[in-house]
């Protein structure tokens, strides 16, 4: 009696290990996803980096350009 209660046990212990192994196979592409957005990511910051110095060094020209107009002027000079 005992034995017919768990006969159908290993059937079921398959069908759970086909879904663990479906959620595995998921889970191993969305990890692959994320990883390939952190790369992206990674990128994005860099160039993000890259036109904060760019536009540093244009502000400091800019910076630069007034100060010359400004003694310019002051000794006479046109440009």
């Amino acid at each position: 009696m005992v034995k017919k209660g768990f006969d159908g046990v290993d059937e079921e212990f398959e069908k759970v290990d086909k879904r663990f192994e479906k959620i595995n196979e998921k889970f191993e592409r969305i990890d692959g996803r994320f990883e390939n957005v952190n790369t992206r990511l990674d990128t994005i910051e860099q160039d993000l980096k890259e036109i904060k110095e760019e536009m540093m060094k244009s502000q400091d020209f800019e910076a630069l350009e007034l100060r010359v107009e400004s003694l310019e002027e002051k000794m006479g000079i046109s440009s």
